[in-house]
């Protein structure tokens, strides 16, 4: 799933999630270079980030 994708699932922005991902809250699957959307999130590790934010 892209990023804005994650983003819509997890209730937050595209800029947030490319912070979790640069500081390692959720690990991206994939980097497309020169893209302006440039990560892929497999939709496991969405759902897993998803959870711990319900538990907190």
């Amino acid at each position: 799933m892209t990023t804005a994708e994650a983003a819509e699932l997890l209730g937050v922005s595209v800029p947030a999630v490319l912070r979790m991902a640069k500081y390692g809250r959720i690990a991206p699957f994939h980097k497309i270079p020169g893209r302006t959307d440039p990560h892929t999130f497999h939709r496991d590790e969405v759902t897993r980030v998803l959870a711990e934010r319900n538990l907190s």
